[in-house]
């Protein structure tokens, strides 16, 4: 835009195959000042203009084609110019196309399922784990099983108090009949616990325990240390 007084400014972009690779060309042309071809050599150089000392037409530091150059640079990418005095410039910048996993394949994070009866303790481990966890909430056994039947699972958390007379003991053992889950991870939540209790959850059947209430930087720790089941990416 500096550079052209009068006329047009165009903006093009095409997928073409370029050394049998399929790349992205952005190409801008303009109808400015132009560049004299002795010149073409230097405008990527830092601190280089065409136009140069107290008599330049435009003011700058020529650092804009520089650091476009090595950001184009660091994506694999290439850039060209063409010009001619007094008529304009077309400068074009092509990148390779990558194959993206992600564009066709969403990121696949953990699924955790969360057992308890309190939504709001649920909403607090969701916010916790966001990013790495995609979290399903039962509230009670009967919820729990639905989703167990539909969904794989890398890790549990079970409340021992559920209310209603229901047991997260009791909850555990049923869901360690099916050998599928024999390995599962499944950790206690309680707001009763003691540091002393562990070793009853353990021989319960239970890979660990974590006291209500607990902050992030502990969930995370006992997420982390669940072993028998990679649970993270």
């Amino acid at each position: 835009i500096k550079f052209t007084d009068a006329g047009s400014i165009k903006v093009d972009v095409e997928v073409k195959s370029i050394d049998d690779i399929d790349k992205v060309v952005i190409r801008i042309t303009d109808t400015g000042t132009g560049i004299d071809p002795k010149m073409l050599k230097l405008i990527f150089n830092e601190f280089r203009q065409v136009s140069e000392g107290f008599a330049r037409s435009h003011e700058g530091v020529g650092l804009g084609l520089t650091i476009t150059k090595k950001f184009v640079d660091k994506m694999n990418g290439k850039v060209t110019v063409n010009s001619e005095i007094g008529k304009g410039s077309t400068f074009e910048i092509s990148f390779p196309i990558y194959e993206d996993k992600l564009s066709r394949k969403p990121l696949k994070i953990p699924a955790m399922l969360m057992i308890d009866d309190d939504t709001i303790a649920f909403s607090v481990v969701n916010k916790m784990v966001e990013g790495q966890f995609a979290v399903d909430y039962a509230p009670s056994e009967t919820a729990a099983k639905t989703l167990m039947s539909k969904n794989e699972y890398s890790i549990i958390l079970l409340d021992i108090e559920l209310g209603h007379g229901n047991n997260g003991f009791k909850v555990l053992k049923e869901i360690r009949k099916n050998p599928k889950h024999f390995h599962l991870p499944i950790i206690a939540t309680t707001a009763y616990a003691l540091p002393s209790e562990e070793r009853r959850f353990i021989q319960a059947g239970f890979t660990g325990y974590i006291a209500k209430p607990f902050t992030k930087s502990q969930l995370m720790d006992v997420l982390r240390k669940a072993p028998a089941k990679k649970v993270f990416n």
